[in-house]
C-alpha cells in the first residue's frame, strides 16, 4: 500500500481522508448508476440482438463490447472504491494489513482492470476505423480478420501488465485509484515505487492507451475531410448542376453529423483516463513529483472521482448518438411501461 500520505503524528485521521473518502464513496455511486444502465441496454441488445448485431456492421459489434467491459469494469472500479476505504480503516485502526493490499488481491484486481480498460480501447479504436471504412470505401466495412487484429493488439499489451502486476511482490500502489500500480517498496524515500523491470513492463501496457489515443483522433481527422472529398467526386447525370451540389452538401452534412457522434462516444477516454495516464507515466521515475501529488487531496480526489463516469458516459452516448439502440431501447421502455400500467395505456390508446 502507498502509505505516503498516512496521518503523521499531529494530523487527524479523519481529516487526512475525508476528501479522498468521499471521493470513493461518489466514485462508487456513479458505478453503481453506469452498471444499472449498462445492464439495462444489454438485455435489450439481447432482446433485438438480430436486428442491432447479427444484420449491423462491425460498429454494432464495438458498441457491444463497450457495453460488457463498461459493465465489468464499471463493477472492479466499485469494488476498489469501497475496498480502499476499507484497506485504509483496518491499517490505521487495527494495524493489519488491509484485504486490497494483500499482493495477490491487488495484482490481481489490477491486471483484471487494465486487461478490461485494454478492450474498452480496442473497441473505441474498432469504432472509428469501421466509420472509416464505410466513409472510403462506399459502405464497405472492416473484415472480421482486421477486427480480430484489433482486439487481438488488446490481448498483446495486456500481457505487459501481467507481466508487471506478475513482479510485484510488495503488491499494488493505489495513488492514482483506481487505477493501481506495481511497486516495491522504498525504504529510504518511504514511497512504494516501481523497480526498473515493473517500470519497463508497466509502461510498455501504458503506451497502448497514449498509441491508440492518438491513432484514433489521426483517423477521426482524416475521416472528417475525406467525407468532403468522397462525395464531392461522386457525379449524378440525372440531376443538374446545383441540384447535384446541394445533395452532395447534405450527404457530407449527414455523414459529418454521423462521424461527430462516433467521436462524443470515444472522447470519454480522453477525459476520464488519460489524464491519470498521463500522470503515471511522468511521475513513473520521478519520485519527488510522486510524493507532491500524492499528499495533494484536490488532485487526488479528481483522480479517484472523473473515471468512474466512464461506465455511465458509454450508455449515455450510444443511447443518444446511435439511433438503432435508441429506438429498441425505448421500444423496451414503452413495452415495459405498458405490463407495469396496463390502465393508462389503454386510456392514452382512447
Amino acid at each position: 500500500m502507498d502509505n505516503s500520505i498516512y496521518p503523521t503524528a499531529d494530523t487527524n485521521f479523519t481529516n487526512a481522508y475525508s476528501l479522498l473518502f468521499k471521493a470513493s464513496h461518489v466514485g462508487a455511486g456513479v458505478s453503481v448508476a453506469g452498471l444499472l444502465l449498462n445492464l439495462t441496454l444489454l438485455s435489450v441488445i439481447v432482446a433485438n440482438w438480430t436486428t442491432l448485431i447479427k444484420r449491423g456492421s462491425n460498429i454494432g459489434i464495438a458498441i457491444l463490447v463497450m457495453v460488457i467491459v463498461s459493465i465489468l469494469h464499471g463493477s472492479l472500479m466499485l469494488a476498489m472504491d469501497e475496498l480502499w476505504v476499507e484497506n485504509i480503516k483496518t491499517e490505521y485502526y487495527h494495524n493489519v494489513t488491509g484485504f486490497l493490499d494483500t499482493p495477490d488481491v491487488g495484482n490481481t484486481l489490477s491486471s483484471a482492470s487494465y486487461f478490461l480498460l485494454t478492450v474498452l480501447f480496442a473497441a473505441n479504436l474498432l469504432l472509428s476505423l469501421e466509420r472509416h471504412w464505410v466513409i472510403r470505401y462506399d459502405g464497405v466495412g472492416l473484415s472480421r480478420v482486421a477486427v480480430g487484429c484489433v482486439f487481438g493488439s488488446a490481448v498483446v499489451f495486456s500481457c505487459f501488465f501481467f507481466a508487471a502486476f506478475a513482479i510485484s511482490y510488495d503488491g499494488v500502489s493505489w495513488t492514482f485509484l483506481p487505477l493501481g500500480k506495481p511497486c516495491t517498496w522504498d525504504y529510504d524515500i518511504g514511497l512504494c515505487t516501481m523497480t526498473t523491470a515493473q517500470a519497463v513492463l508497466f509502461m510498455l501496457g501504458m503506451s497502448y492507451f497514449l498509441i491508440v489515443s492518438l491513432v484514433i483522433c489521426g483517423i477521426y481527422e482524416n475521416s472528417y475531410f475525406l467525407i468532403a472529398t468522397v462525395f464531392d467526386t461522386e457525379e449524378d447525370p440525372e440531376y443538374d448542376v446545383v441540384t447535384g451540389k446541394r445533395l452532395v452538401h447534405e450527404n457530407v452534412k449527414v455523414q459529418r453529423v454521423a462521424l461527430v457522434r462516433c467521436i462524443l462516444m470515444s472522447i470519454g477516454l480522453v477525459i476520464f483516463y488519460i489524464p491519470s495516464i498521463i500522470l503515471m507515466f511522468v511521475t513513473a521515475f520521478n519520485h519527488d513529483l510522486l510524493y507532491t501529488i500524492s499528499i495533494n487531496q484536490t488532485l487526488l480526489f479528481c483522480i479517484t472521482l472523473i473515471p468512474a463516469f466512464d461506465p455511465l458516459w458509454s450508455p449515455i452516448m450510444i443511447l443518444l448518438f446511435q439511433q438503432e439502440f435508441k429506438e429498441a431501447f425505448v421500444e423496451a421502455f414503452k413495452s415495459l411501461w405498458r405490463r407495469c400500467w396496463p390502465s393508462s395505456s389503454q386510456k392514452q390508446v382512447l
